[in-house]
């Protein structure tokens, strides 16, 4: 079934305006207590602070449960709560009968994982693992540092897909992606010089250690969103992962829920006593409801979950009808986006280079863009594995 241009643009839209509200929730509620700045009197001082991995698990949770009661409300036309897909090669009743037959909890287990779904997986693993590294990011390092650093993700996702044999570029496509990656990187150093001049004092001054410690985990961060493209690529290419099997949102939820089981026993073992003595000493030096810290922090972890999981989600959408690399070029260009909102909402003047770089990765878009269609329009392998039209994979 084709897939509309209108209905992928709204998809695009929400996507960026989601983004946008994830990220700065997310800078907040990561950023230490009482560090906010005067742009952000409207929210509560003593809330910040969360550990990276704490707030990954709770994005993570919270979207699994929002998506569960999009999918009993039947939301995008999407039949429910669909089964855990099983390997084709696996016969359906394998599962079933191995299940009936445990014994215990531990066998229990091992039987599910025997049959959990490799590319679905890979997918979940690389989704979690990507937003981990993104928060550890943002919570040491300043936010057009970490920008930066990410707009080098078409290349990852040009390796990562060109390595595995499942896509190939041309040189005019491989230009335009350095483009965007170029006007990107411009326009993040405008940002952050627009944010000197406007006297903000909430860029770290990183030493050389310090900066290569953050590049190396945003590093991984691009790969692993890179990773996972092309495992959902991979999963949407078999019978079991079509989307008239598992639509996009029981594939969302399936890899928060993946995500969900790996970290946590990370979040009990390593974070679960530091958190429990942060919010008693806080209830004794301020009181969790009366100073309203509570009622604050909640409000704000719910609209940080909301939009972490509806950008996901259209982010699911638009990968599943276009290439991996086309979606990691869209990817680059949103976080130029992200910039021009930022900007406005905070009154950070727009500089000459930062006008720049929007111009030059908007330019290099395009011309990837314009290069794909060229490149759509010839003949193709009847082997290719990756969509390059715009319809269902």
């Amino acid at each position: 079934v084709a897939v509309s241009f209108g209905s992928l643009f709204i998809a695009v839209l929400l996507w960026y305006f989601l983004g946008v509200v994830s990220i700065a929730t997310s800078k907040l509620l990561l950023s230490e207590q009482g560090s906010q700045t005067r742009h952000h009197r409207k929210h509560h001082p003593l809330i910040g602070g969360v550990p990276p991995l704490f707030l990954t698990l709770q994005q993570l949770c919270i979207g699994a449960l929002l998506l569960r009661f999009l999918l009993q409300i039947r939301f995008m036309n999407s039949p429910g709560v669909a089964p855990w897909p099983i390997p084709s090669q696996m016969p359906p009743h394998h599962r079933r009968s191995s299940l009936q037959r445990s014994q215990s909890f531990l066998s229990t287990i091992y039987n599910f994982l025997s049959t959990l779904h490799p590319q679905l997986a890979g997918a979940g693993f690389f989704f979690a693992l990507g937003f981990l590294m993104t928060n550890y990011g943002f919570a040491g390092s300043s936010a057009s540092f970490v920008e930066t650093v990410k707009a080098a993700e078409p290349i990852t996702s040009a390796s990562v897909a060109v390595w595995s044999g499942i896509e190939s570029l041309s040189k005019e496509e491989t230009a335009s992606l350095l483009a965007i990656v170029f006007g990107v990187a411009l326009s993040t150093m405008g940002h952050s010089s627009g944010d000197d001049h406007a006297g903000s004092n909430t860029h770290h001054k990183h030493g050389v250690s310090e900066s290569v410690v953050a590049c190396v985990i945003v590093m991984v961060a691009n790969l692993s969103f890179s990773c996972r493209g092309l495992y959902q690529k991979l999963f949407r290419a078999l019978p079991e992962g079509n989307t008239q099997v598992v639509d996009d949102l029981n594939l969302q939820l399936r890899m928060q829920q993946i995500g969900i089981a790996l970290l946590i026993v990370p979040v009990l073992v390593w974070e679960a006593s530091l958190i429990v003595g942060n919010v008693g000493s806080l209830h004794r030096a301020h009181g969790l409801w009366s100073s309203g810290v509570t009622s604050h922090y909640l409000l704000l972890s719910l609209l940080n979950g909301f939009a972490f999981t509806s950008y996901n989600l259209a982010s699911t959408y638009i990968l599943s009808r276009i290439s991996v690399v086309h979606h990691a070029a869209l990817n680059s260009v949103r976080r130029v986006f992200a910039i021009i909102v930022t900007s406005i909402y905070f009154v950070v003047p727009v500089t000459f280079l930062g006008s720049l770089g929007i111009l030059v990765s908007f330019g290099g878009f395009m011309s990837f863009t314009h290069y794909k269609v060229q490149r759509q329009r010839k003949p193709k392998p009847l082997s290719s594995l990756l969509p390059v039209s715009v319809g269902n994979g």
